[in-house]
């Protein structure tokens, strides 16, 4: 696979490198599931998923820990 054809912007490669945040690309490519508000003991997040033998695990986060679904809402509208 070549690097430059993963990401559509500059941003987006800058993201994942001190991030390690996926690409889009590289979620689509992985069965990850569309950003959605997802929920561990340290709060709601903005985050996808990916099913695995039928159950569904968490691939990635894409935002700080919020203490609401709400306000992981308000960012997950946003975003």
């Amino acid at each position: 696979m070549n690097i430059d054809s993963m990401f559509e912007t500059e941003q987006e490669a800058l993201d994942w490198a001190h991030h390690g945040i996926p690409s889009r690309r590289m979620a689509e490519r992985d069965g990850a599931s569309e950003p959605k508000v997802m929920r561990s003991n340290a709060g709601f997040y903005i985050g996808r998923s990916k099913l695995i033998d039928g159950i569904e695990h968490p691939y990635c986060r894409l935002s700080v820990y919020y203490p609401t679904s709400f306000q992981a809402k308000r960012w997950l509208d946003w975003y």
